[in-house]
């Protein structure tokens, strides 16, 4: 029986990661496709100017308050983005409020976007704050008005109760990775008005 789910975790991980912007790994989050800190997407034909106004008309249609979530920018160039998706990773009583700040990066026909910064972090029963790194090392309760709890074990990998928060953090980090990617947009050519 262990087998069999241990096979599902890896078949599941697997097929999420071949679908992905980005990956957990210790101490924060590469992208599948070549090992590094941030995704770049390129865009052949659109300048600066085309893929900054792209990524703002996609803040503005996939966040609630896209003005508090743009933290910094400089035009053309920079875009900070401020977001948290509360209870998120985990579930039930058990589930962490995802904290992120995510910063994309615009030239001529390429932009790239990463994470620089993120905290999993839920109020205990008692009132006491859980904090769960992305980072290896043993889960024991450490105490001092708080608990530290590590996702990945020793060996780098989903630790032992913490699998469903792994795909949860997969799930997250990738669907707000997918809000800034505008492909698609940028390139659809507008439809003619028949009227």
């Amino acid at each position: 029986m262990k087998n069999i789910f241990l096979f599902l975790l890896i078949f599941q991980l697997s097929q999420s990661k071949a679908q992905e912007y980005f990956w957990p790994v210790e101490n924060g989050l590469v992208n599948p496709k070549d090992g590094k800190e941030y995704y770049t997407i390129n865009l052949k034909g659109k300048d600066s100017v085309q893929i900054y106004n792209a990524i703002i008309k996609n803040i503005t249609k996939g966040f609630t308050e896209p003005e508090k979530a743009i933290v910094a920018k400089k035009e053309f160039s920079y875009i900070k983005i401020y977001g948290m998706q509360p209870k998120s990773i985990g579930s039930g009583e058990y589930s962490y409020d995802f904290t992120y700040n995510l910063e994309i990066d615009i030239k001529n026909e390429k932009y790239r976007i990463y994470y620089s910064g993120i905290k999993l972090n839920r109020t205990a029963s008692k009132g006491e704050k859980m904090t769960l790194h992305i980072k290896s090392g043993s889960n024991l309760y450490s105490g001092n008005g708080g608990y530290d709890k590590f996702l990945l074990n020793k060996k780098g990998k989903p630790a032992m109760g913490f699998r469903d928060e792994f795909l949860d953090l997969v799930k997250w980090t990738n669907h707000i990775a997918k809000i800034f990617d505008v492909t698609d947009s940028i390139n659809e050519k507008k439809k003619k008005d028949d009227w």
